[in-house]
């Protein structure tokens, strides 16, 4: 069972890592969430809402966690950095077995790759909610001019392929 497999990665707390952290902006219940020092307020460690970049003048809010309950800007929010997210609220639009990526839609997340910009797979659908497994910030340069022919990309994973490089 998948839970069971889950909860051998921490024997100490039953195999769920979480941590508090104040809430930046209002969370939504099952939302995912960054982590990150807020330099206005000392650096204090505080989450926000996850998102891919939107434009020239966002930066990429790296998803490292997610959290169960809503909390309202500035009270203490527990952030899950494993597990299912059995709170999100598009659960039910999302294909079982699939990947998932944090979405330009911040909190969210989408089964669509948004071509020549930064992306993170945050993990994939399953029956009861979205296993969360984060991955890196890459770049998905299909559309993009960087390298040339924007053919080059992997069906898979949305990614060049310098296999496929013929220049």
């Amino acid at each position: 069972d998948l839970w069971d497999a889950l909860k051998n990665l921490n024997p100490v707390t039953g195999g769920v890592l979480s941590e508090e952290f104040i809430a930046f902006e209002d969370l939504d219940a099952g939302c995912f969430v960054s982590v990150f020092k807020d330099a206005e307020d000392g650096d204090k460690l505080k989450a926000r809402k996850a998102c891919s970049l939107v434009d020239e003048t966002e930066t990429f809010k790296i998803c490292n966690g997610y959290v169960l309950k809503a909390y309202a800007s500035g009270v203490t929010a527990v952030v899950y950095y494993n597990g299912i997210n059995t709170a999100y609220s598009g659960f039910d639009e999302l294909e079982t077995g699939s990947a998932v990526y944090i979405s330009d839609t911040a909190g969210e997340v989408s089964q669509a790759r948004k071509r020549g910009a930064e992306l993170q797979m945050v993990g994939m659908v399953v029956k009861s909610g979205i296993l969360f497994v984060p991955g890196d910030v890459v770049p998905d340069c299909c559309g993009c001019t960087e390298y040339g022919d924007s053919n080059n990309c992997d069906e898979v994973t949305g990614l060049r392929n310098p296999e496929m490089v013929t220049d």
